[in-house]
């Protein structure tokens, strides 16, 4: 999902642009989910207890604990963010989940957007935002529509795109 938040100054082209995740479903939602399908699991497994079979009540606890542990590792992936900040004189990324963990910065003169295309049907494409020799990849986690979109709005903060063919050798 790209956000834009952009400065009143359109000649600055000063401003914000946040990057996370698409997120289908919340924590909340999460849980619901798992208490289903623990519900259902549970009717069962008690069901065939109930006429010996007892020895599926474990597993049907283990395979409750394992999809909660699951839906917890990806909803926790699913809360990173990274924040793209237009500056005057430089650009900053920063990346976290619940607050910033990592800050990159490169000077805003003389800095574009690289763009290395995917090279098979379901790779994605890359984004670097570079200056010098420093780059900063951006974007690792959107889908292609989105950085179509997060290309978009980059061009929109005056930064100019250059096509990148990727080195990597089809076997």
């Amino acid at each position: 999902m790209v956000i834009v938040d952009r400065q009143s100054d359109t000649e600055s082209k000063q401003g914000l642009i946040e990057l996370r995740p698409n997120c289908s479903l919340s924590w909340r939602g999460n849980l619901y989910l798992v208490a289903a399908i623990a519900l259902v699991s549970s009717i069962i497994s008690i069901s065939f207890a109930l006429v010996g079979a007892w020895l599926i009540l474990p597993f049907a606890g283990l395979e409750v604990i394992l999809l909660f542990c699951v839906i917890y590792h990806v909803s926790y992936q699913a809360q990173r963010k990274e924040l793209i900040a237009f500056l005057a004189e430089d650009i900053t990324v920063e990346r976290g989940k619940y607050k910033p963990e990592n800050h990159q910065s490169l000077l805003r003169a003389g800095a574009y957007v690289s763009v290395t295309p995917a090279t098979r049907p379901m790779d994605l494409s890359q984004i670097e935002i570079c200056e010098g020799t420093q780059s900063i990849a951006v974007g690792e986690f959107l889908n292609e529509a989105d950085l179509k979109i997060l290309i978009e709005e980059l061009k929109g903060f005056g930064l100019h795109s250059r096509l990148r063919m990727s080195t990597q050798q089809e076997f």
